[in-house]
């Protein structure tokens, strides 16, 4: 009998212990009054209690009661106590089927492949149809890479039953693996038929691994609400072949307006061409990259349904959660994949350890509707939109302290600080993110960033260049670096840093905006060499991009400044024709004089931080309104010498027979004293549109844009005492600016 008892572990003194441990647990629990925890403790004691008395005299115990035994264990997590059971079991009776079956599934779970195979083989002989042994038989074998068997033992279970999905997706996944294709792709599709897809099969989608539609029945339940309603917005996380994506498109987002959001590192060819056979390709917009970095710049409050299946770290998966929450609408569901599955070798690998942290946080916000292996929750309510920024800052706190040495986790803590505006945390967590790993340029771009929010520009700009040495052709570092540049004065640098940022992102504004408004126009002057550099970068995104407006736009400023008007005015003249096809795509077919202008009909003339800029922004959505090339374009101010051919030149063409309206906006007219006659005398028909504001309202706003544009001095009540002794000394001298009153 003492070979016997020896195949159980050699712990009964701990599992005493731990039992008296349980038991302990289970009384405070009820102390303080929780009931369930309280109850699952008293059930692991006595677990425990009946493993040690089985473990004295295994012989005086029936074999069904070391199975039943070790059943409890295996859901307990206990495996290997589960395993000596379930050997013990078989020990006493080694005909008994069912014990070799469980061991089987025991060691499954510890991933020892042979041994469980050898435990499946001795079940189906004791027990030839018990078609669960041959399932997880042929896994094993697939994961021994004995190809060969595990195709003869699927066929054989397909012809006893050929209604079994499984036994077809383990066929083809070992006929794949032996150069099989055509057959493994049809197996696929038979599985897929068989669980309810039959258009798998009818549009020949090919995929090499189904981890899918075990789900169907199960997502049809809790889905079938979407089916076919206008509007449904998806997101998933993770698509790889795009299996539950197509099922998707062919089940749920079948409406015109459906769409799906797809984000995975990588999208390999056979996604693009199962997506392409679906006849709904234009529904898909593909995100490469970290669903870490795509998340936040996704539209909150947005989507119906979130399919969580990325990577499965513990901590990745907790923060693809974080991220989602705030984009599903109240009422869509969540949908998080392998919350049961782990990587015995990785304990990190655990999704189901970041689900329930995620889960801790927003219960007061979910209503769990399905928990197994996969998990599917419904947003019940949402925080107010600051309520969720707190939630996501004790979430990225929490994650951070399980994972001290993860760089990720602290960048992303400071992320959620950063929108929080608490820089100097934000910082810590910063340079606490590259300390664990000095390699990544977002970390120096995001220290660099918040440098700034502190007012440190020399340590901001170490930390860009940094960023840019790890990283140069990221658009955003060398904007950021020619931002501090220019308020340090170096001009000849921050040129070069925006002409880099055009060069890299053509599309971004802001680098034409800063040098338009600011270098352009104040701080470079007409001869400098600076402009030839500017002209030529421009010169080659046009040639790259010829629909780039931005950039023709401010080549005929760079050529306006170098004196040479007419190039400039025909410079203006395209972008304008340009910016009226892309904002009005109809009128392209008319006929067009693009050397008539039409006068504008209005300006909007100020004041100043009193909304000029939105009033603009809706006129620019009237389908009847024609927007000058640029909304500010201080013509009867400071430009008025360059002409009245060159103002025009930044007005659209009219076609003939066509009513459009069109206008700009400079709110410096209103400061002018000779904006006014000059307007009257040029266009005496204009209309002017002056909109004011509470001037106290309006002088905090506009001493906070100063110091954004990094013009600003002083405290606020310095600045307003500055102000007013201008204006009075202005007074005692009979001489009141016009631009005093700005």
């Amino acid at each position: 009998m003492s070979s016997k008892i020896e195949s159980f572990p050699e712990h009964q003194q701990g599992i005493e212990e731990n039992a008296t441990t349980y038991l302990q647990q289970a009384q405070t629990y009820c102390n303080q009054g929780k009931w369930k925890e309280a109850i699952a403790a008293c059930e692991q004691a006595l677990v425990n209690c009946w493993y040690q008395v089985l473990s004295q005299d295994p012989e005086q115990v029936t074999p069904e009661k070391h199975v039943n035994l070790g059943d409890k264990l295996l859901h307990k997590g206990q495996i290997s106590e589960a395993i000596a059971c379930y050997r013990q079991a078989t020990e006493l009776q080694p005909n008994f089927w069912k014990a070799h079956h469980q061991l089987g599934e025991a060691l499954h779970k510890q991933q020892r492949w042979e041994e469980a195979a050898t435990a499946y083989r001795r079940t189906l002989e004791l027990k030839p149809d018990f078609s669960l042994s041959r399932r997880y038989l042929a896994h094993a074998l697939l994961k021994q890479k004995k190809w060969d068997e595990a195709i003869a033992i699927s066929r054989a279970t397909i012809a006893r039953d050929g209604n079994l999905p499984w036994a077809y997706i383990h066929l083809g996944t070992a006929l794949l693996e032996t150069g099989q294709e055509k057959e493994a792709y049809a197996c696929y599709q038979k599985a897929s038929q068989l669980r309810g897809w039959s258009l798998c099969a009818k549009r020949d989608y090919q995929f090499t691994r189904d981890w899918f539609t075990n789900k169907i029945p199960v997502w049809k339940h809790y889905l079938q609400h979407f089916f076919q309603v206008s509007g449904v917005n998806v997101l998933e996380i993770g698509s790889f072949e795009g299996m539950s994506t197509c099922w998707l498109l062919d089940n749920l987002l079948t409406h015109p307006s459906a769409r799906i959001t797809c984000i995975d590192i990588n999208f390999p060819e056979k996604f693009r061409s199962n997506i392409s056979k679906t006849g709904a390709a234009e529904k898909v917009t593909q995100l490469v990259g970290n669903s870490h970095h795509i998340l936040p710049s996704l539209d909150s409050n947005a989507y119906d349904l979130i399919y969580i299946d990325g990577c499965h770290q513990a901590s990745h998966v907790q923060q693809d959660a974080v991220l989602s929450w705030n984009l599903l609408k109240v009422g869509g569901l969540m949908i998080f994949d392998d919350y049961l599955w782990s990587h015995p070798r990785h304990p990190g690998q655990e999704p189901k350890i970041g689900i329930d942290a995620f889960l801790d946080f927003v219960k007061s916000e979910v209503e769990i509707l399905h928990q197994a292996y996969y998990v599917i929750i419904k947003k019940k309510e949402g925080l107010s939109q600051q309520g969720h920024k707190q939630q996501t800052i004790a979430i990225y706190r929490q994650i951070a302290a399980q994972n001290p040495e993860d760089a990720e986790s602290h960048y992303r803590l400071g992320q959620a600080l950063a929108v929080q505006k608490k820089w100097s945390e934000a910082l810590l967590c910063y340079r606490r993110a590259i300390e664990l790993n000095p390699d990544i340029d977002q970390f120096y771009l995001c220290l660099g960033e918040a440098l700034i929010q502190q007012d440190q520009l020399a340590q901001a700009v170490t930390c860009l260049r940094k960023a840019i040495e790890l990283n140069p052709n990221l658009a955003q570092t060398h904007l950021q670096l020619g931002n501090i540049l220019r308020k340090q004065g170096h001009l000849h640098e921050a040129v070069n840093c925006y002409l880099k940022t055009i060069q890299i992102q053509p599309d971004l504004p802001e680098p034409y905006i800063h040098m338009r408004c600011n270098l352009l126009r104040y701080e470079i002057p007409n001869n400098s060499v600076l402009l030839d550099q500017v002209n030529a970068c421009l010169r080659q995104v046009i040639h790259n991009q010829p629909e780039q407006i931005l950039a023709h736009s401010c080549l005929g400023y760079v050529l306006t400044k170098q004196g040479k008007l007419d190039e400039a005015i025909a410079t203006y003249r395209t972008a304008s024709y340009k910016q009226a096809l892309r904002l009005k795509p109809s009128i392209g077919k008319l006929e067009w004089d693009l050397a008539t202008r039409k006068a504008p009909d209005f300006l909007i003339i100020g004041a100043e931080k009193c909304g000029t800029t939105s009033l603009y922004h809706y006129l620019n959505q009237h389908p009847q309104f024609l927007p000058s090339i640029e909304k500010e374009l201080d013509f009867f101010d400071l430009e008025f010498d360059r002409g009245i051919d060159w103002y025009l030149a930044h007005f659209s063409p009219i076609p003939e027979g066509r009513f459009f309206l069109t206008g700009e906006a400079s709110a410096n007219y209103i400061y002018s004293p000779h904006a006014p006659q000059r307007a009257f005398q040029l266009f005496p028909q204009l209309k002017l549109i002056v909109i004011l504001r509470n001037p106290v309202d309006r002088t905090v706003s506009r001493y906070y844009m100063m110091f954004k544009k990094g013009r600003g001095k002083g405290s606020f009540a310095e600045v307003i005492t500055s102000e007013m002794e201008k204006i009075q000394n202005s007074i005692q001298e009979n001489e009141i600016p016009w631009n005093s009153l700005n």
